[in-house]
């Protein structure tokens, strides 16, 4: 009951002063009223009653400290002091937040990019417990997903889960009643996805198991909560409404909680439909499901209470054994792979050497923090040298020497706070300029970093430790008072020590290191850039223009889609301003093109069973010279290459040196997959990169899209001009054939190597985030070095007077002034190199084309900031050099 009354005393404080005065009051006139009876006078009587009770202040702080609350109201006070001396030195102050609010922000901005691939939880329930299940396999860099029947599989026979379920993101043009159909993106799922992972609806019911995996089941549909806000205007009425998917009637049985985008956590669905109906909706997939060798579904399972990541990663090892001796073609050289849901963001193929960077980014923008706080202290430092008379004044009147710190704490941790308000909108603005690295493509990514409740209390923690950070060393210095000896200085004694100029230089130290291996890692970046950009890509990527279309969504038949394809190339290839065109399915770096086991006739010792794991492309006539792949021997796919001639082939020169080593490749055959067609190596070409920039030569071929029945596709148009200066006539020429061709994805091939993340995305990312930050650092560092060489000056002024008043040359004092600066930043400089030196050991494993030190950054980056730093001592030197001694020793 004690604490419970000292809180309810915290909030009714007037009246508990109140009473307390009005308690010794009472008390008071009781003893002089006694006073008075034994026959002293109304003075005298007061006078005693006064000595008796003591120092009626002394008393009333000796009572609230018995209350305990003590503290609160020296707090107040701090905080009141803390605000009066902000608006005495608004500069100050300004300099101050500003600085601290740049290291907050970048912090801010970082907080949300890692809460959102590594801390947010999905949406689902028992988020804690989700689980990806994937493959991999030596056809693929980068994991796979599973295909149905393996799905189903997994699902009967693992006991570590309480719930699995699959789940594919598909395009599909979805038509409201009468209206035009829009292509969307609709999300096809097990049927048991909803109510194994518990997903309620807002309106209506979710899919149920009993909607069936059979061929043609129930066409019925979920929607999204926005598409049905946007597309039907939120009509409550939607259930039993029927849309058109691809032109197929589908019933709307239920709408999803709005906080529900799909069962991949950073895509954005608009529609979710049962497994089953992807034959109604999709032919030119029919059969998905039961297909074993596709393994285009991603599967999320969760975890039985009390079973471990641990548990179900060996019992998915021994099933995957089981599936690879019952179907061995469909399984060859698979691994097992399980991840939690947090770690599959936004995509296992990402996610792998996502920590990496982000590891890297986080150690940046401490940096950037740290070096903030440094610069904040040493401002901190010269402050307090301003003030240390006042600080000594309060010391000799009774304040301890906590108490002195307290106040000079709470002065930084309130300037910390308002630093904290500007960073987060500050970081706001950041955030909305990171959106620039999304990746960009037809499917929708969602990449909301803005961080909920828990960014709020980031940003107050890192408010509150920057205050902590900048102030507590300023504090400790500045309250280590001598009375006697401050006091016997005068009102313009400086405080003076080497002691205080060592921290002061120490700040300054560290805020050039800092400085220097942010930008050092910069220009690594910068370096693994441009060396990435010079490497042989094998095709031209300049001039070319890309757009997608899906003729199987239009309802055409394979036949008609052939026709409307030659005829797209066709008119394409006859427009002024078009050098060439062509279509494929897949292009380089779009993280599509698919690898196959293929299995060439007669193989060689060298390739293990026979097999040789190749990436696959279909491609029509002159796509091989629209993207600039030089052609070795034979010839390219053809108009002659249709479904009823024999079929062919085009690959690339590292598949004919492993298929054929030492052999003409011309006239051999291989087969696609184990009991394929046999197919005719017409063509070789230049081997090129494909998947990632840093790969090695990797077997690929080509074969005639006519031959194949796939959708959608990619119009590839070589421009004469500026590729983008085309896009409306190109987009004319395909709505002139029909008018209702859903275009997307519509970018140049330099814009996509720029956004893929197996490309220049990454490094543009790093280059572009530790360049900006490298150059905050450095401005931190030239604004601190600034500050400590001006503060030397001021308080040597009468130290130079003298000097020029015995004849001492101005260039001198500028040079002696220089020098003193100039070694902070040459040892900083030092300790900088060493440590990047170290990091440039680990960058050079991550990065491409880096060597462990590159003498061109490293030299760059001193010279800018011995260059940048020599600027700011010469400043404050050269204007004390220009000092009238006479002044000078007239004012001391």
């Amino acid at each position: 009951m004690k604490i419970v009354r000292r809180i309810a005393e915290l909030f009714k404080r007037k009246s508990a002063e109140q009473d307390m005065a009005e308690e010794m009051r009472v008390h008071l006139e009781m003893q002089e009223e006694r006073h008075r009876a034994a026959g002293l006078s109304a003075d005298d009587a007061r006078y005693a009653a006064l000595r008796e009770f003591g120092n009626v202040a002394s008393v009333q702080e000796r009572a609230r400290e018995a209350r305990g609350w003590r503290w609160v109201d020296e707090l107040r006070q701090d905080v009141r002091t803390a605000f009066r001396q902000i608006a005495k030195s608004p500069g100050f102050a300004i300099v101050v937040v500003l600085t601290l609010a740049f290291g907050i922000a970048v912090n801010n901005v970082l907080f949300g990019m890692v809460n959102l691939f590594f801390l947010r939880p999905s949406p689902l329930p028992a988020a804690e417990r989700l689980v990806v299940l994937l493959h991999r396999t030596d056809m693929m860099t980068i994991p796979i997903g599973l295909s149905y029947p393996d799905y189903r599989d997994y699902r009967e026979r693992l006991r570590s889960v309480e719930a699995l379920v699959a789940s594919m993101p598909t395009p599909a043009n979805v038509g409201i009643d009468q209206g035009a159909a829009q292509r969307t993106w609709v999300e096809v799922v097990s049927p048991n996805a909803f109510t194994a992972l518990e997903v309620a609806p807002a309106l209506g019911r979710t899919l149920l198991p009993s909607d069936g995996e059979a061929h043609g089941g129930a066409p019925v549909v979920v929607l999204a909560h926005d598409y049905w806000q946007t597309r039907l205007g939120g009509d409550p009425g939607v259930v039993g409404r029927v849309v058109r998917l691809n032109g197929q009637p589908f019933t709307v049985i239920g709408v999803a909680q709005p906080r529900f985008h799909g069962f991949h956590s950073m895509l954005a669905m608009s529609a979710w439909v049962p497994a089953s109906a992807i034959d109604t909706f999709r032919p030119s997939v029919a059969g998905l499901v039961d297909w074993r060798g596709a393994p285009s579904w991603r599967v999320t399972g969760r975890l039985k209470p009390g079973a471990t990541l641990a548990d179900l990663r060996a019992e998915a090892a021994l099933m995957l054994g089981q599936l690879t001796k019952d179907y061995p073609g469909e399984h060859r050289n698979y691994r097992s792979m399980v991840v939690l849901e947090s770690r599959a963001r936004p995509d296992p193929s990402v996610s792998e050497f996502l920590p990496v960077f982000l590891a890297l980014f986080v150690g940046i923008v401490v940096l950037v923090l740290f070096t903030a706080c440094a610069n904040v202290a040493n401002l901190m430092i010269a402050r307090a040298a301003t003030r240390q008379r006042e600080l000594t004044v309060r010391a000799a009147l009774g304040a301890s020497r906590a108490r002195l710190m307290r106040q000079l704490l709470v002065e930084s941790v309130v300037l910390a706070a308002i630093a904290g308000v500007v960073g987060w909108l500050l970081g706001n603005v950041m955030g909305a300029a990171m959106q620039r690295f999304t990746p960009q493509g037809d499917i929708p990514v969602t990449v909301d970093a803005r961080p909920g409740w828990e960014g709020y209390l980031f940003v107050v923690a890192v408010s509150l430790i920057a205050g902590v950070a900048s102030g507590l060393l300023p504090a400790l210095r500045a309250s280590r008072i001598d009375l006697v000896a401050q006091l016997k200085r005068g009102p313009d004694g400086a405080v003076g020590g080497r002691g205080r100029h060592r921290l002061r230089d120490m700040l300054v130290i560290g805020q050039v290191t800092m400085s220097l291996i942010v930008l050092i890692c910069g220009g690594l970046f910068m370096q693994s850039l441009r060396r990435v950009q010079s490497v042989e890509l094998g095709f031209r990527p300049e001039k070319l223009l890309m757009l997608s279309y899906d003729s199987a969504l239009q309802g055409y038949s394979d036949e008609r889609g052939r026709t409307f394809n030659r005829e797209v190339v066709a008119r394409l290839q006859a427009l002024p301003g078009v050098e060439a065109a062509g279509l494929t399915t897949h292009m380089p770096f779009d993280n599509q093109i698919n690898a196959r086991e293929t299995y060439p006739e007669n193989p060689p010792p060298s390739l293990k069973d026979g097999v040789m794991p190749a990436k696959i492309s279909m491609v029509s006539p002159g796509f091989v010279e629209t993207i600039g792949i030089r052609l070795r021997r034979g010839r390219t796919v053809v108009e002659a290459d249709q479904p009823n001639t024999p079929r062919v082939a085009v690959i690339n020169a590292a598949m004919a040196d492993a298929c054929w080593p030492g052999q003409d490749a011309i006239g051999k055959r291989f087969r696609p997959w184990k009991d394929g067609p046999w197919i005719e190596v017409v063509g070789v070409v230049e081997t090129a990169k494909y998947a990632m920039l840093s790969e090695p030569p990797s077997p690929a071929f080509f074969v005639p899209l006519a031959q194949e029945t796939v959708s959608p596709v990619t119009l590839v148009v070589r421009t004469a001009g500026e590729p983008t200066a085309e896009t409306k006539r190109v987009r004319a020429e395909l709505l002139a054939i029909d008018p209702h061709l859903a275009i997307y994805d519509v970018r140049t091939m330099e814009d996509l190597m720029g956004n893929s993340v197996f490309a220049l995305m990454p490094l543009r990312m790093g280059m572009t985030i530790a360049a900006v930050q490298g150059g905050i650092t450095l401005l931190l560092s030239v604004m601190g070095l600034y500050a400590v060489v001006a503060f030397g000056v001021a308080q040597r002024t009468r130290e130079i007077g003298i000097r020029m008043a015995l004849g001492a040359d101005p260039r001198r004092v500028v040079r002696l002034l220089v020098r003193e600066g100039m070694r902070l930043s040459a040892i900083g400089a030092v300790a900088g190199v060493v440590i990047a030196a170290l990091l440039g050991l680990g960058l050079s494993k991550v990065l491409f084309g880096l060597a462990p030190v590159e003498p061109l950054v490293f030299g760059g980056v001193i010279a800018l900031l011995l260059g940048t730093t020599a600027l700011a001592c010469w400043a404050p030197a050269r204007r004390a050099a220009r000092v009238d001694p006479a002044v000078t020793l007239r004012s001391e």
